[in-house]
């Protein structure tokens, strides 16, 4: 249940609302009454409620001077406006500061239900994204779902501002059309960069339909690029297990760039799957028990590893588990060439939550593994010019938060632009720019993780004056915005 504190001074219209509501219907009880704002301050303090159903026109503190207060100590809570007609431009005032909707006076039932049932909606989706992240002991995704069937659906659009916000409009109007009692639910909270992930109850649901459902959002979103995939329908108490296997059914899209919609069919084969692994963990084993910086079959053998990871036939599992395994060979036949920072910059875009939903197609991303590869093992013999590269590094490390370019550092070095660029290439396996900016983004990475400061100030610290843009290229290099960065590690802490 939720709670809801109700705010008026006119005793009648609060226990008029107290009583003429059938608050169980709506998931709420009714935590309390205040009748003026202080009075209000005060016991959300104490009663902690979710929603506040407040009066606009009253004594001691009134609606305007309440919300401006309530939002600095309590953001996270709702707040419901009441008005008269005459207080219109109060009432937009106080949207202004953060109110989430307004009602007006004398208060209608419906009008109050359809209100509070929206909120309510958008509390549950919150509770149930961070249950999916982090269950709670004692709390039941069935205590919070209620009994009936689920199924999940994962969308990765191309880059695409507002995207989750057309998603749910689109889906929404296919369930309106459709009828029946179907709730659906975005968990914006759990999608993870440009995925978004919705989960679905009701009654009689079918994998068929589920996919009519896609098929239709996606004519609704037109010429949108994207894909999307479906999990098999299961019991409410499965929802975890629904929303990973979309999840996880998405990150296949690269095996079928020419679909638009995944089901179970795209999953991988279990027996061809095993015989698929066993042949990977044969040539990881030589490797592991033969590993030598200076054998010549090395970087094939790596490579030929790599291409059987991209393959249809694997698992997720299997896919990103042997990407670990390279990663771990590459360190120990790479190291002491390279800083720390260095190798997460350079296995940023192959390591992380969810970094199989970057590539369209297996060639794409069968081509990088083994660009890493060539590019990490390439440094291991290269002696010449070592010395200037590692201070050309020293220097970008103790610099990169000023204005750096190749330009002005190669005059630095004396050194022509071109050469050290193609120089720093070859002795790192990265571009120079993309190094300064790994950089950034790594240091921002620390920064949300162990501070509090709002992104504005992060993006400052990072050597970005426009945080709009910090934030681009943030997402770009995680897949995640930095404020969705922060929530994400805050749950696995």
């Amino acid at each position: 249940m939720y709670r809801i504190l109700v705010v008026d001074d006119e005793k009648f219209i609060r226990k008029s609302i107290c009583n003429r509501m059938d608050w169980e219907a709506l998931g709420i009880e009714v935590a309390g009454e205040a009748a003026n704002g202080r009075e209000a301050l005060e016991q959300i303090e104490e009663l902690r409620p979710q929603i506040v159903l407040a009066d606009i026109r009253m004594p001691v503190m009134d609606g305007i001077a309440f919300i401006s207060e309530a939002k600095k100590r309590y953001p996270q809570v709702h707040y419901i406006f009441m008005s008269a007609y005459s207080d219109f431009k109060y009432a937009q005032q106080a949207i202004r500061l953060g109110v989430e909707d307004y009602i007006l006076k004398p208060v209608k039932t419906a009008e109050l239900e359809e209100v509070l049932a929206k909120i309510v909606h958008g509390l549950k989706q919150k509770q149930l994204a961070r249950h999916l992240l982090e269950p709670v002991a004692g709390e039941s995704l069935q205590s919070l779902l209620g009994a009936g069937q689920v199924a999940a659906f994962a969308f990765y659009l191309e880059s695409q501002e507002g995207a989750g916000g057309f998603l749910e409009d689109a889906l929404g109007e296919v369930l309106a059309k459709i009828g029946g009692k179907r709730i659906l639910y975005y968990l914006k909270d759990f999608s993870p960069g440009d995925c978004h992930v919705f989960l679905m109850k009701g009654e009689g649901l079918e994998e068929s339909g589920s996919r009519e459902l896609l098929e239709a959002a996606w004519d609704c979103l037109e010429e949108v690029e994207g894909v999307a995939a479906c999990s098999e329908v299961m019991e409410s108490d499965s929802a975890i297990r629904a929303v990973e296997s979309a999840v996880r059914l998405l990150m296949r899209k690269m095996f079928y760039p020419e679909k638009k919609i995944l089901t179970a069919r795209q999953k991988a084969e279990p027996t061809v799957a095993r015989k698929r692994q066993q042949q990977i963990r044969e040539e990881l084993a030589y490797l592991y028990q033969n590993l030598s910086a200076e054998d010549p079959k090395l970087e094939r053998t790596l490579e030929h590893i790599a291409c059987l990871a991209a393959e249809r036939e694997n698992s997720i599992w299997t896919i990103e588990n042997t990407v670990a395994e390279i990663l771990v060979l590459l360190r120990k036949v790479s190291e002491g060439r390279m800083e720390e920072t260095d190798y997460r910059i350079l296995f940023n875009d192959i390591q992380g939550k969810n970094y199989l939903l970057r590539y369209r197609t297996a060639e794409e991303f069968r081509e990088r593994l083994k660009e890493v590869i060539h590019n990490c093992l390439g440094t291991r013999n290269q002696i010449e010019d070592e010395d200037v590269i590692t201070a050309v590094r020293q220097y970008i490390r103790e610099n990169y938060l000023s204005d750096l370019n190749a330009s002005e550092t190669a005059r630095r070095f004396y050194l022509s632009a071109s050469y050290l660029s193609t120089l720093f290439k070859e002795k790192t396996g990265m571009n120079m720019g993309a190094y300064i900016e790994g950089l950034r983004m790594e240091k921002a990475k620390e920064l949300l993780q162990g501070t509090q400061w709002p992104v504005t100030e992060v993006a400052i610290r990072c050597g970005y004056s426009d945080s709009g843009y910090f934030t681009k290229v943030f997402k770009k290099y995680t897949g995640t915005t930095p404020r969705q960065f922060r929530e994400q590690e805050k749950q696995i802490t």
